[in-house]
């Protein structure tokens, strides 16, 4: 066995599983296969042995080799430090089923809990909140006329944008450091001019002056915090597709505000609630992103998918929110790799059994209390504690686990704003805000 940290949280390495380790499991449940398993023309039990390895070998040294990695690796870098799926692959490639019997040599890449925390250097990122300027109301109208809109997907983009209609495009941007990054170009915004789009058609690349990504920059630094666009010679955009949309009419936009007095005002406090939404996202992404960032945590892109791909697997077996996107789950992935390299370090990230409990009981009660048939069951609750005690013990250990790391994640953001200081505040335009939300 070999192992090399790559970074305090990626480890590479070799992990050999010789055939005397795994044979005589594999020749035990290929024999209780073959006392178990019915095949027409065979008594039972007395099925080839030959057979069973043609049909049942494969699968079941499969599974004991991967059992065996598994074991291995987790011995090898220590109880409850393994974070996420590993990236491996074995040679000889093809598992031998038949004598003679082959020694296996697993090559990996995993993820693991640092035994350090990572520091920052330097202030947290900016705050962003919203600049308020005349013409928002009206400009926010046109926005929610289009989101409200029907859309059809084009192949081509128009030469020129049609009398009536608007056009929205996905740019997917390449930098010359081969990062990456999403951006949106909508025409009643227009980011930068229509010409650079004009008579493209979806997946084509164009170049474009870096200078046309100014509306962009804190758009783009909520994922690549150190983006300038003074830095690079070109940029380049694909586009990934492109709509047509045509805008609903004033009286369809005020049609929800009739019951208002004042249609106006309506519009004004939905504007604001919006931009405060839209902001909260852009605040969570430049937050993390620009912590990890300065922490230097990266995760290599094929591990990363290969993390990804199970955790959508997962998903759909369970009952759980809504599918998380890939740049959502990667920015969990690493916050949880910071978060995680500070336990055992930070007396506030540990969470005992009686904090948890009284925790999941006030948010219990909380839920409950937001309706009135709720409150009404609380209020004929003959003994809060005797309650308190049988739904502690209906948590399951899942539940348990869950609570656990959103008490702990909540503390860590506590932490890291009484250890580093509160963000410093950057207005923004409603036009930038808009351009993020889209």
């Amino acid at each position: 066995m070999s192992v090399t940290f790559v970074t305090p949280y990626l480890v590479k390495g070799k992990i050999e599983i010789p055939a005397e380790k795994y044979l005589p499991a594999y020749k035990e449940n290929l024999k209780k296969l073959r006392q178990s398993v019915a095949i027409p023309g065979f008594r039972p039990g007395h099925v080839p042995m030959e057979y069973i390895r043609g049909r049942y070998g494969k699968e079941t040294l499969e599974k004991l080799l991967d059992w065996e990695f598994f074991a291995q690796l987790e011995s090898l870098l220590g109880e409850d430090r393994l974070i996420g799926i590993p990236l491996y692959t074995h040679e000889p490639e093809e598992v031998v089923t038949e004598p003679p019997y082959a020694d296996y040599v697993y090559t990996f890449e995993v993820i693991v809990r640092p035994t350090e925390p990572f520091k920052i250097q330097g202030p947290l990122p900016p705050l962003y909140k919203y600049e308020a300027s005349e013409g928002d109301l009206e400009l926010f109208r046109r926005y929610m006329s289009v989101i409200l809109a029907p859309k059809e997907s084009i192949e081509h983009l128009p030469s020129e944008i049609p009398a009536g209609r608007e056009v929205y495009v996905r740019l997917h941007g390449i930098l010359p450091s081969g990062k990456s990054f999403a951006i949106r170009w909508v025409s009643f915004l227009e980011p930068f001019p229509y010409s650079y789009l004009a008579g493209r058609k979806v997946g084509e690349e164009l170049d474009l002056p870096p200078s046309h990504l100014m509306p962009y920059t804190e758009i783009i630094r909520a994922a690549l915090p150190d983006f300038s666009p003074l830095t690079p010679e070109k940029i380049t955009l694909r586009i990934d597709y492109a709509l047509h949309i045509t805008p609903i009419s004033d009286a369809e936009l005020d049609a929800p505000f009739q019951s208002h007095e004042n249609i106006e005002e309506a519009w004004a406090v939905f504007l604001k609630t919006a931009a405060h939404k839209f902001l909260v996202e852009l605040n969570l992404r430049a937050y993390q992103n620009g912590i990890l960032h300065a922490a230097g945590i990266e995760i290599p892109p094929k591990l990363l998918e290969l993390n990804y791909l199970f955790y959508a697997e997962q998903h759909k077996k369970s009952n759980q929110s809504a599918l998380m996107s890939y740049e959502k789950y990667a920015l969990a992935l690493g916050w949880r790799i910071f978060m995680e390299s500070h336990l055992g370090h930070v007396p506030d990230l540990e969470v005992p059994d009686e904090a948890l409990e009284d925790d999941a009981w006030n948010k219990f009660k909380a839920n409950m209390e937001v309706s009135e048939k709720g409150r009404e069951i609380l209020a004929q609750l003959p003994d809060d504690e005797d309650i308190k005690r049988t739904y502690i013990q209906m948590l399951s250990e899942k539940d348990r686990e869950n609570l656990r790391s959103s008490i702990q994640y909540e503390r860590f953001d506590n932490w890291l704003v009484a250890t580093y200081g509160p963000r410093s505040e950057k207005a923004l335009p409603l036009r930038t805000i808009l351009l993020a939300g889209l």
